[in-house]
């Protein structure tokens, strides 16, 4: 028989009441067949009746622990104070929107073993149609059995934080972070458990992840104007991309981008230097700066991380230039600023 683990479950919550299936997601946590230790909700400055739902919830189900934050924290933030306030010696990551499957705590708790990090599966859904879905694992670029620290500082190849249970001690190294603007957390604990090799993953699935477009997850980027006189020539992107790369203008998300997961690689390095991990700041330190040597630097790296960027077999001319030139292309692809 499996030990029964101290499991916390920690919820998050913005305006989960507007977007219409907070019930149902907290119905869904509170029906495991798993013993849960604790829930901690933590709401992060609703404006609609989130609150009030929650409240009742809590009233009616003594394990829900609710906190309510004076002002808005944001998506990272707001999940790590949470995270903090679980007594548990386990964490289970939950989202305001979603639907867990009865058996997933057990299901995770059961592969997780001495690992930070377990991932299981998702059938990923729009709205309540449950029929149609496509998996979590084969959704864009993401596939956890695919990941390395590597791919990751470019973005986010593992999942959704309603995929994921850790172990507690991983908090020790996040509140080691000096950022007052975390990186949203799922990525954060991919970050961390990739960069030590410690995660176990699972095809069994565990939870419906819904594609909201109110969520985090839900947002796109949107394109800002530039001056006139570039929209008038044809091609102007590739062209603006090129001025801002040789006179060192910063792409603002970029630049946001890289700071955030310098601030966590900075802390790894601390902890445990290596030849890789040291390689692996220097890249992220030179893709925040956006300058044109910092280009260089980065392009030079990219390419001799190139196998464990790139999922290739055989090498020939043509993938050693996509690998040198995967910088560039990564730049011009997340300049939102024009």
């Amino acid at each position: 028989m499996n030990e029964i683990r101290k499991v916390s479950v920690v919820m998050s919550t913005y305006n989960g009441e507007s977007k219409g299936y907070l019930k149902e997601q907290l119905n869904s946590i509170i029906n495991q067949n798993y013993p849960i230790y604790e829930i901690i909700i933590q709401d992060d400055g609703s404006t609609d009746k989130t609150f009030d739902l929650l409240s009742d919830y809590a009233k009616k189900y003594p394990l829900i622990k609710l906190y309510r934050n004076e002002k808005n924290l944001g998506c990272g933030n707001s999940f790590v104070s949470a995270w903090n306030k679980a007594t548990g010696d386990y964490i289970v990551v939950s989202d305001d929107d979603d639907v867990w499957l009865p058996t997933k705590i057990e299901t995770l708790s059961n592969i997780i073993g001495d690992k930070m990090l377990a991932i299981g599966q998702s059938k990923v859904i729009e709205g309540n149609n449950f029929d149609k879905y496509i998996l979590g694992y084969k959704w864009g670029k993401r596939n956890p059995k695919k990941a390395t620290i590597e791919k990751l500082l470019f973005y986010n190849c593992v999942g959704g934080g309603l995929e994921m249970m850790f172990n507690k001690k991983i908090l020790s190294i996040i509140n080691e972070i000096e950022s007052e603007n975390l990186i949203v957390p799922d990525y954060l604990l991919a970050l961390i458990a990739y960069y030590n090799k410690s995660v176990a993953i699972t095809e069994e699935i565990t939870q419906y992840c819904r594609i909201n477009p109110l969520s985090t997850s839900g947002k796109q980027f949107q394109y800002v104007e530039i001056n006139e006189k570039w929209r008038k020539i044809k091609g102007y992107k590739i062209l603006y991309s090129n001025y801002c790369l040789i006179i060192g203008k910063k792409s603002p998300f970029i630049a946001n981008h890289f700071e955030k997961i310098y601030q966590v690689m900075k802390v790894l390095h601390k902890r445990i230097p290596t030849d890789t991990s040291k390689e692996l700041l220097s890249f992220v330190l030179s893709m925040k700066n956006q300058t044109f040597f910092s280009y260089i630097r980065s392009s030079l790296l990219c390419f001799s991380m190139r196998k464990n960027i790139f999922e290739s077999s055989k090498w020939n001319l043509k993938k050693y230039l996509n690998a040198l030139s995967f910088v560039y292309r990564y730049w011009y692809d997340h300049r939102y600023d024009c």
